[in-house]
């Protein structure tokens, strides 16, 4: 659906229109939006930091702000950096911000990191660093937003990749229903041996330590565990981390 359309009153599937069966979301046109409305989206960007994970939120939001965005954004040469590790926000992330004159105490700054740490001690310290770096700064960086980690489903404990390698075949994490408010729920008979209902390991040892400091939560678990067949092939073959678009990045924006 072109902007032309939208602006002659035309609704978008996301907003209750009516479904496009030809439309895959991969086939571009070649106007501007097209480029910031897909997962493979090649379009320039504002500067952004942050997981593959965190790429798909920004995305999504790129899309859903675009007729609203600034014209200089639209402008700015491509210049996302992946950072996939903790260290690598206090190390080099939030001090390039500060550098370049970026960071202001109006925006918000989204930040999540954890599918590539591995080690529960380690992520612990990491978080501690981050949120040490960032307390020290705080005055001029952005108001901090903490995104959890959303559900994944490879065939290991609670969703948990548990090797192997492309292409995946997604698999229900079973035992679990989602109420009202994003409330999870066990079902009888079940229990809870990956700590689900905590949203896994890495939810339930930041998700302390971030309201402790008073940052406040984004709760993008819960409502990814029901999703196991939301995933995508990025190319390489089907996966099970990433999600579809849309699906997972629009709701939880």
């Amino acid at each position: 659906m072109g902007m032309d359309e939208v602006a002659a009153g035309a609704t978008p599937y996301l907003f209750g229109g009516p479904a496009r069966p030809a439309c895959t979301n991969c086939n571009r046109t070649t106007e501007l939006w097209s480029n910031f409305c897909q997962f493979k989206s090649s379009g320039p960007v504002c500067p952004l930091w942050g997981d593959l994970m965190m790429l798909d939120f920004y995305k999504s939001t790129f899309c859903f702000m675009f007729d609203r965005a600034a014209p200089g954004c639209w402008a700015t040469p491509a210049s996302a950096t992946c950072m996939d590790e903790g260290g690598d926000f206090q190390g080099r992330g939030l001090p390039a911000l500060l550098e370049a004159g970026l960071a202001s105490p109006q925006d918000l700054l989204v930040a999540s990191f954890g599918l590539h740490h591995g080690d529960r001690q380690e992520y612990s310290a990491l978080l501690s660093a981050f949120l040490a770096y960032y307390a020290e700064h705080a005055a001029l960086l952005p108001k901090l937003l903490w995104q959890q980690v959303s559900a994944q489903h490879f065939d290991g404990p609670g969703g948990e990749y548990n090797g192997g390698k492309l292409p995946f075949a997604c698999k229900t994490i079973e035992g679990y229903i989602v109420e009202g408010q994003g409330q999870l729920v066990l079902e009888p008979g079940h229990k809870d041996t990956a700590d689900v209902l905590h949203g896994g390991w890495r939810n339930a040892l930041a998700d302390p330590i971030m309201r402790a400091a008073g940052v406040p939560i984004i709760q993008s678990f819960n409502d990814t565990v029901p999703l196991s067949d939301a995933h995508r092939d990025n190319g390489s073959g089907h996966e099970c981390t990433h999600y579809c678009f849309p699906s997972a990045p629009q709701i939880l924006l």
